[in-house]
């Protein structure tokens, strides 16, 4: 069951926390430390709930029986060592769900209506994500950076700032583009057990070219919104030191564009992709606390 959360993955989740407490400081807000767990907890659950759902609905339909699983692609697992575990990581997925949910109904009772429509758009993707959203090559491409990026640090930094913020509309547009940078090159090793159980994601509706110059505009579109977010005062110039982790992405997209049909050769490359990812909005949070 704890395998089936993929707590590796669940790092990006407190990163993007940081983000949202980052710009809710930076824009005047004092960051009380109980809706701060609050927010964290939410996320974390809801994070959790996906990966678990994940876990199990393509260990129902055979796909993780033909994946080649790396530290990053094809699932944890848990359920081809432990087939008899499968109704408990559905337990568990449903528990995750019902906590996300509440911590849900607490924030829009507690701080407004204006959470509402993402707390459903959150809702939504949480339960359509593995089961139809992955077999859509835009949707499936998008999803992750939309819920854990846009709608988590939005909802999360209006809860712990008690408004919107243009700063919060600029700045969470940089860990969507990374995260669905993640998204992108993790498909790469899934490709051919996705194609087997008719899952059409980016990289095989476009191929593995269109996959690395995609990489590469949202990764340079990434960078350019952190630099414009500075030059119209959105952001400090300290802001700039987030670009450290963000050149993890150039090893990434470089590694994408010379192996993206070896994934032996690929996964070091991987590895870059995940720093960029996570340590981008783990940085620039850090970065305006301090500011």
């Amino acid at each position: 069951m704890l395998r089936s959360l993929r707590p590796a993955f669940l790092l990006l989740t407190p990163a993007c926390v940081a983000l949202a407490a980052g710009i809710a400081h930076h824009d005047g807000a004092t960051i009380g430390v109980t809706p701060l767990l609050a927010v964290l907890a939410g996320s974390l659950a809801a994070h959790a709930s996906v990966n678990a759902f994940n876990e199990y609905f393509d260990f129902r339909s055979g796909l993780d029986t033909r994946t080649e699983r790396t530290p990053f692609s094809g699932g944890s697992g848990a359920l081809i060592d432990e087939p008899d575990a499968e109704r408990a990581v559905l337990a568990i997925a449903i528990v995750m769900l019902a906590v996300a949910a509440a911590f849900g109904v607490y924030f829009v009772s507690t701080y407004g209506v204006a959470l509402l429509p993402l707390a459903v758009a959150g809702l939504v993707l949480m339960l359509t994500y593995t089961q139809w959203l992955t077999g859509r090559p835009l949707i499936g491409l998008f999803a992750p950076g939309l819920g854990i990026c846009v709608l988590m640090v939005l909802s999360a930094s209006y809860v712990l700032a008690g408004r919107f913020t243009a700063t919060a509309f600029v700045t969470v547009l940089i860990p969507f583009m990374l995260v669905t940078n993640l998204q992108l090159m993790n498909q790469v090793p899934d490709y051919d057990a996705d194609r087997s159980v008719g899952r059409e994601t980016f990289v095989i509706a476009y191929g593995i070219g269109a996959s690395a110059i995609t990489y590469g505009v949202l990764l340079t579109l990434a960078m350019t919104t952190l630099v414009f977010a500075v030059l119209v005062n959105l952001l400090p110039v300290l802001a700039l030191v987030a670009v450290v982790p963000m050149t993890a992405g150039i090893v990434a997209w470089r590694g994408l564009v010379r192996h993206g049909d070896d994934v032996a050769n690929l996964l070091p490359y991987m590895v870059a992709n995940v720093i960029a990812a996570i340590g981008t909005p783990l940085v620039l949070g850090i970065e305006l606390l301090l500011s």
